[in-house]
This record gives structure tokens, sequence and C-alpha cells, in this order.
């Protein structure tokens, strides 16, 4: 059920880094970045709030939210939250916001970093890219059947 949908050469790399940064963050290229190999961790559904609550006959939100790591040491974690949408009659899983991670892109020319704005915008292209949903569908009717 959870798959890599993103393969790497090899599943036990390294990435040129050894150890987070102080600031907690893994420093790498964006082309370091695109290669490594990401699997499936754990995906949730939210809690409603009462606040959020549908009133009686409005359609209610199903979101959640689902969190994938790279099979390289350390390990790279990315986590985005997702929400259903049903308006064109079938079910369908789509990123909501922007997502979270340990990882910091940097240029690989200066060795600075591109910045949390730039870092977000590389792994947004990326998820929008890769096939997370039937990973997410599955573990969500797994965990809570």
């Amino acid at each position: 059920m959870s798959q890599s949908f993103l393969k790497s050469k090899s599943d036990d790399a390294s990435i040129p880094f050894s150890v987070p940064s102080q600031d907690g963050y893994l420093r790498l290229s964006a082309a370091a970045f695109l290669s490594l190999s990401m699997r499936h961790f754990l995906s949730g559904v939210d809690t409603d709030p009462v606040e959020r609550l549908a009133a009686c006959g409005a359609p209610a939100a199903i979101t959640g939210y689902t969190e994938w790591v790279s099979t390289s040491l350390p390990a790279v974690s990315i986590g985005w939250d997702w929400s259903l949408q049903i308006s064109t009659g079938r079910p369908r899983y789509v990123r909501d916001g922007l997502p979270r991670s340990n990882m910091m892109l940097i240029d690989p020319a200066s060795g600075r970093d591109m910045g949390d704005e730039a870092t977000a915008t590389w792994i947004v292209l990326w998820i929008d890219q890769q096939a997370w949903e039937a990973s997410v569908r599955d573990h969500i009717a797994m965990r809570y059947s």
C-alpha cells in the first residue's frame, strides 16, 4: 500500500550532509531533493472542531494530513494537509495549503539558503507531480476501518 512515489538509484542512499543544522533543517540542493526516494509514513483525518461543523443540509468538509519520509539518512520529512473534494461527483484528494518540512533548499553555487518561500514552492511543485492520493486513501481506509 505505501509505496515510493519518487525513486532514486539506491534506497539506502545518504544525502550530502551528516546532521541537521542547529536550526533543525537538513540543507540540500534541489537536485539532491529531486533524487530522494520518498515513502508514505502516516496519514490521518482531522477531527472537526465544533465551530467548523456544517449546519444542517450544508456540506461537511473532510480534511486530513499526510507525512512522507525519505529512505536516506538523515531522513527528510515532508508533510501537507489535504481535503477530500466531492464536487465533481467522484471523491478526489487535493493538497491544501503549504507543505511542512525539515528541509531547506540551498543554492549549490553559493551554498546559501534559498529561503522558506522558495523551498515551499519547490516542494509544492514536486508534490503536485506525484501520485500520492492512492497511498493516502489506502492508509486512511486501513487506519479508520
